[in-house]
């Protein structure tokens, strides 16, 4: 769990943030007491999130927070869609649940100084490691707190000094045409029925030429049982005499195969043969997302399963 340092200042604190995008200044803060209501109030949010990363605050978000309170995990600094405006229970409780489910913190060091009315800013030195890319972001950052009269907080916005940072360390550096070759690897081992889950994502969709041939097994498979059933079918409509396949990344994280190969239909002893171009996507954590053949003779393959 990450754990919380804690130093109390009351010095006054203001500053600019610049990010690639744009700058922002943190409201001006004023010297308070040490004891101000609202440090303490910051100290017992981020307490409640630090004792079991944030499982407790999620359920508890009443307890601390204004209804219509509004979490801004960096809404007009950083570029992904997660890092946005949360609003209300129900969206701040999205929020801590999208940071429990996708960073692993390790340090959380906080300096906490009390601002104009009842506002607090906490200065955290910390890191994180993003556990779909495994990369770790280190940071000293600011948060800023709002409450109202009631002690609940109205506002939570974070001011990010390196933005580009925080994205880079949620971008996958997957290679596309190897997690294609893998697949390929895999297939022709024999074990890309039960690799689908580690290699395809779940809502995949693979289309064996629903728009060019008219025969109902070259359809489209969408999701991993789906897909585990169309390779089911090729397995049992077709043998494969030849494969020889090339490769090269296209835009979009994507990959295409150009294959030149042979198969006999099993149903009717028919052989074709053609080169073709399957076309497959990936997403940021290097799961394919789609496969698309493209087919340069669909007659020829139509002909082979007549008997």
């Amino acid at each position: 769990m990450p754990t919380i340092t804690t130093t109390v200042t009351s010095a006054a604190a203001s500053g600019v943030v610049t990010t690639q995008t744009t700058t922002e200044a943190t409201p001006a803060a004023t010297p308070e007491a040490a004891s101000s209501r609202a440090v303490e109030l910051t100290k017992a949010i981020l307490g409640a999130w630090a004792a079991d990363g944030g499982v407790t605050l999620a359920r508890d978000v009443a307890k601390y927070y204004a209804p219509d309170a509004v979490a801004d995990w960096g809404s007009t600094a950083i570029n992904l869609p997660q890092f946005k405006k949360y609003v209300g229970h129900a969206g701040i409780t999205e929020w801590l649940e999208e940071i429990t489910a996708t960073a692993d913190v390790h340090q959380f060091d906080c300096t906490y100084s009390a601002g104009s009315g009842d506002a607090c800013y906490v200065h955290v030195n910390w890191n994180f490691t993003v556990k779909a890319t495994g990369k770790t972001f280190k940071g000293t950052d600011i948060i800023y707190y709002t409450f109202n009269s009631d002690g609940m907080a109205t506002g939570m916005t974070m001011f990010w000094t390196n933005p580009l940072g925080v994205e880079a360390a949620y971008t996958s550096d997957g290679d596309p045409v190897a997690a294609a070759v893998a697949i390929l690897d895999s297939w022709e081992a024999g074990t890309l029925a039960k690799d689908v889950p580690q290699l395809f994502a779940e809502d995949a969709v693979a289309d064996w030429g629903s728009d060019a041939i008219n025969l109902p097994q070259y359809a489209k498979y969408t999701g991993h049982a789906s897909i585990v059933e169309w390779l089911g079918k090729i397995d049992e409509d077709l043998e494969f005499t030849k494969f020889d396949r090339t490769h090269s990344e296209a835009k979009g994280n994507g990959c295409y195969i150009h294959i030149d190969w042979t198969v006999t239909v099993k149903s009717t002893g028919k052989s074709v043969s053609s080169t073709d171009i399957i076309y497959y996507t990936f997403n940021s954590d290097g799961k394919a997302t789609g496969i698309t053949m493209y087919w340069t003779n669909p007659g020829a393959l139509e002909a082979a399963y007549s008997a």
